[in-house]
């Protein structure tokens, strides 16, 4: 039982600092291989806390080759223009001038629907007040309100702000 309780501790603490190393995000903020990462480095690291037959290595190893090869890939997709394009998402257009792009949304697997409740949870009853809609990387929605759709601001009643 002492021999689960160490095990357990030392990949906890394992995984801690590969996490660490991986970088910051929220889950809802993961790439899909970063998502896929954090799976299987979870299943793994489960896998020598249920069998103390299995040395701690066999975990080990394999965790420090996957957090490797998933800094990797960031760092290559930072870098690189062709891997961010090969590797990563690329944001889209879902609406354009007050236009839903139909075509879009299926690929997108995206409802009409879905699309006017993100709208209306940012404050756009319509899409036609909206100039264009645009998915993200990360998945979340921008929304460019057409000019007479913009928040006031102090410039257009000519205040300066200290």
């Amino acid at each position: 039982m002492a021999a689960i309780f160490v095990r357990t501790i030392l990949l906890y603490a394992l995984l801690t600092l590969l996490f660490r190393l991986m970088g910051r995000r929220q889950v809802g903020e993961l790439d899909v291989s970063e998502l896929i990462s954090t799976l299987l480095l979870s299943e793994i690291a489960s896998l020598p806390i249920d069998d103390p037959d299995i040395p701690l290595l066999f975990a080990v190893v394999p965790i420090v080759v996957i957090v490797c090869v998933e800094v990797a890939l960031t760092a290559l997709r930072v870098h690189s223009r062709r891997a961010k394009r090969l590797l990563g998402a690329s944001p889209v257009l879902l609406i354009d001038r007050g236009r839903i792009c139909q075509q879009t949304l299926g690929r997108m697997r995206i409802t009409v629907e879905e699309l006017f409740s993100e709208c209306r949870q940012k404050g756009f009853g319509r899409p036609d007040e909206i100039e264009y809609a645009v998915l993200e990387e990360n998945g979340k929605l921008s929304l460019l309100p057409k000019a007479k759709n913009s928040p006031m601001t102090p410039s257009d009643i000519g205040q300066k702000p200290e």
